[in-house]
């Protein structure tokens, strides 16, 4: 349906060229209505295309486990550690890749 989902896609809403267009900008926000309908065909296109994936919650689980709580990012990753890592989150990764491979191929 939508090409790309970002938000800009909406006719409400407006993307700034330049810090001199902000004012005009805003004003031409404030006076524009925001159509429903419009809205419900972006978050139903969102929908279309989501799922269940707990991006945050994974990238507490790399950042705790290899980046000592995220503290530091120039560690070295020993192979076991990551291959251990790998099968405990062996279920939410697979079903990432499985919907990543089903947006490349559509049917």
């Amino acid at each position: 349906m939508f090409a790309d989902l970002g938000y800009a896609i909406l006719p409400s809403i407006f993307k700034i060229k330049s810090f001199d267009d902000l004012s005009s900008t805003i004003l031409r926000a404030l006076d524009t209505k925001v159509n429903p309908v419009d809205v419900d065909k972006y978050v139903t296109a969102l929908e279309n295309v989501a799922f269940d994936f707990d991006w945050l919650g994974f990238v507490r689980k790399c950042h705790n486990r290899f980046y000592y709580d995220g503290n530091l990012v120039d560690v070295e990753i020993n192979q076991s550690d990551m291959e251990q890592f790998l099968e405990e989150e062996k279920i939410p990764l697979t079903k990432l890749s499985d919907e990543h491979i089903k947006k490349l191929n559509p049917k």
